[in-house]
């Protein structure tokens, strides 16, 4: 019997909708497969098989499964996967109730150790609150995972993929000797989450060389969620382990818990699983917001905000943001507007976010309808517009476009073609607009440059330093004196022109003393954390951030905890950012100069190739910062000299070897250097692929044309020889 403590921190944990299940052979033990028998355990397993492998000498109890799995497939190996098939398949006409019950629980994730069918007989039978989307590690990548979609993994694969299971040790020793994405995913998953172990006493062997390749526990205190394994036998020595890493130990068997533990709190189990459903359906367009709401649920903002900090709506409406000449002109044009797109762009940092949202709280409060489009979305330009569309809005804004890359222009365009009788309000960087050749894309927008400080500006800006009592070094200088401080020194830069102004330093400076203030983890998780935001404007969650510095444990989740209790970064609805994206740009510089880049970014890309979905790859955020951290223009700002560069690329092949954009960009960057041989030997690569991109095109063009120019009558006929229309 379980206790009630026990009892009641499980019910907490599984409500809170962060949890994860891990199932293995116990688990599935109540079912019955096609014959009417209960599907087998390892030692019952391995003694059904052991004919096929040994035909009729006698078992033997010291042989393992895995062992015997091995040998039957070796000499028999269509045999084998009819008596998995037969064994492994569940009848659906006999499914217990209890295990629908169990997979639409409020799941974070559902991990499995088996190959049985158990999860596609409830998903192809009895309906779940959560459609459960069943993967194979084998055949999938984490970024697969949709939105409100539950995510069964079976980590050692599924019958279909016979015979690339994950059952024997060569098997288990070929799985540690690479990078495993889903692997990576389920270790980072349970060290960071609430967890519940069914049927499994976690004996496998790639589980513990990723938990160890984590960091085993730190001196500080447990700071693991408390996580359970339920099972009715545990030899001593594996709960003693187990237990560093906050794993308690129910003994019980799965029906035994189901009925203790589960059943009794299933109404109220339930109801968190719609709502989680309802949640994720309506989260699909959560990333509209309606600004007039938004203004009126707001809290006041804080004085923070001057220092640095990305501006809420709190912050234009009861805070302490100026409000400047600029402003209240670009207000006028837009009221008078009642069509068309306008692009506003500046520098980083020149407020164009706070101004933006200042302008669409003034609309809004004009009676207007205005939507304010997010960060956080995946969806491709025609959905977006058709979802804006459906608000009918008069104005939309939407800041910080160029996240979308390439697709920033299908937006806009999409979005005045639907709606038009509304105005669209973008805003972007200056360079990244001339990068996306917007002008030219979009020839009838009117762009709006964000101007210089004025001196009225400055003296609204002084005014809400001094209200929010964040004068600094400007409390000792006179009224002009002040404003001379903040005007002359970073023109339109206005967080760094305050920054500078009210601490008495240059803006650089600051930033790298913050920067050589951290140390051991908690520069690592800055470090990464300013990498994704420099180079996209992005966010990485905790989860992320554990990741990429390779401590899913106690130490690396203290680390992030006193980051963020600090405010070095920001965490707004688990979105871990710095302070601000020109901080971040800052410190970036800061960390290349120190030469510490190289290793963060390796670690980021593989981040990004793990989580990301090469089905919908601009689509998502790691596809995109996927993208951005392989261009080769990129890496070599960053990293510098040309064998960091290549040494990075090389780190990287056997976990992107499948895709395009690494092949395309390590190419690319080869007819840099000037090794024309490999140059080609990657463009190949990135042909098999993807051979009708454009980008590759003019790679491959640009490589005919140097290699023309290094051997005339060589190069040019090879050009010629390769394919007609491709030549330059």
């Amino acid at each position: 019997m379980v206790d009630q403590r026990t009892s009641m921190r499980i019910r907490s944990a599984l409500l809170s909708g962060r949890a994860v299940l891990v199932t293995g052979a116990g688990f599935s033990k109540g079912a019955m497969d096609i014959n009417g028998d209960e599907l087998p355990l390892g030692r019952e397993l391995a003694e059904q098989i052991w004919p096929i492998a040994f035909g009729t000498d006698p078992f033997e109890d010291s042989s393992s499964l895995g062992e015997v799995f091995r040998l039957a497939n070796r000499k028999a190996g269509g045999l084998l996967k009819q008596h998995l098939d037969l064994v492994f398949t569940v009848d659906r006409n006999k499914l217990p109730d209890r295990y629908t019950e169990w997979l639409q629980l409020p799941w974070h994730r559902i991990y499995t150790l088996n190959i049985d069918d158990l999860d596609v007989a409830i998903s192809e039978t009895r309906p779940t609150f959560r459609p459960l989307k069943i993967f194979s590690a084998a055949t999938s990548t984490p970024g697969q995972v949709n939105q409100g979609q539950l995510a069964v993994v079976h980590l050692n694969g599924r019958l279909p993929d016979f015979p690339e299971l994950t059952f024997d040790p060569p098997a288990y020793g070929e799985r540690t000797s690479r990078q495993d994405a889903w692997y990576q995913e389920f270790v980072s998953d349970i060290v960071t989450r609430p967890t519940v172990f069914v049927g499994t006493v976690l004996e496998e062997p790639p589980f513990w060389h990723y938990l160890t390749q984590r960091g085993v526990k730190g001196s500080v205190s447990e700071t693991r969620p408390k996580s359970w394994l339920v099972s009715k036998r545990l030899p001593a020595a594996r709960k003693a382990l187990l237990a560093e890493y906050n794993i308690d130990l129910v003994e019980a068997y799965e029906s035994d818990f189901y009925d203790d533990i589960i059943a009794p709190h299933l109404p109220e189990l339930n109801a968190a699983a719609k709502g989680l459903a309802e949640v994720s359906i309506s989260e699909s367009e959560d990333y509209i917001l309606d600004v007039a709401g938004e203004v009126s649920n707001a809290s006041g903002g804080d004085a923070d905000f001057l220092l640095g900090r990305e501006p809420i709506w709190g912050d234009v409406t009861r805070g302490y943001a100026a409000e400047f000449d600029w402003d209240r002109e670009l207000i006028e044009n837009l009221r008078n507007a009642s069509e068309g797109s306008w692009i506003v762009h500046g520098d980083p940092g020149s407020g164009k976010t706070t101004s933006l949202m200042r302008i669409a709280a003034v609309l809004a409060a004009d009676g207007n309808r205005v939507c304010w489009v997010t960060r956080n979305t995946a969806k491709p330009p025609i959905q977006m517009a058709n979802d804006v569309a459906k608000k009918n809005p008069d104005y939309v804004f939407i800041d910080n476009i160029e996240r979308f890359s390439d697709s920033a222009v299908a937006i806009i365009n999409h979005l005045t073609r639907l709606l038009d009788s509304s105005v669209i309000v973008a805003g972007i960087r200056t360079r990244r607009m001339h990068g996306l050749s917007l002008s030219t894309a979009l020839p009838s927008a009117a762009y709006v440059r964000t101007p210089d400080l004025s001196d009225p500006d400055a003296i609204a800006l002084v005014k809400q330093l001094d209200a929010g009592n964040r004068l600094g070094a400007l409390q000792t200088m006179n009224a002009v004196d002040r404003v001379k401080a903040i005007t002359h020194r970073a023109g339109r830069q206005l967080l760094v022109a305050l920054i500078e102004a009210t601490s008495g330093r240059e803006f650089h400076n600051k930033i790298a003393d913050e920067c050589s203030s951290l140390d051991g983890l908690e520069l690592a998780a800055y470090g990464v954390v300013c990498c994704a935001q420099a180079a996209d404007n992005q966010y990485l969650t905790r989860d992320d951030i554990l990741l990429a510095i390779n401590e899913a444990n106690n130490p690396g989740i203290a680390a992030i905890s006193r980051l963020v209790s600090g405010r070095t970064i920001v965490d707004v609805n688990g979105q871990l950012r710095a302070r601000h994206y020109v901080i971040a740009e800052s410190s970036v510089k800061y960390f290349r100069d120190e030469g510490s880049l190289r290793l963060w970014m390796e670690h980021l890309i593989f981040l990004f190739a793990l989580r990301y979905d090469p089905n919908h790859m601009t689509r998502g955020r790691y596809g995109r910062l996927l993208i951005r951290f392989l261009n080769h223009d990129f890496l070599r700002e960053n990293l510098g000299d040309s064998s960091s560069v290549q040494t990075l690329y090389g780190s990287l092949e056997n976990v992107l070897k499948h895709e395009f954009h690494y092949w395309l960009q390590r190419g690319s960057f080869e007819i840099n250097v000037g090794d024309l041989a490999k140059a080609e030997t990657f463009l190949r690569q990135a042909e098999a692929m993807q051979d009708d991109d454009f980008k590759f095109e003019t790679a491959w063009g640009y490589l005919r044309l140097k290699q023309a120019l290094c051997d005339p009558h060589q190069g040019w006929f090879s050009s010629t020889r390769r394919g007609g229309n491709r030549s330059p």
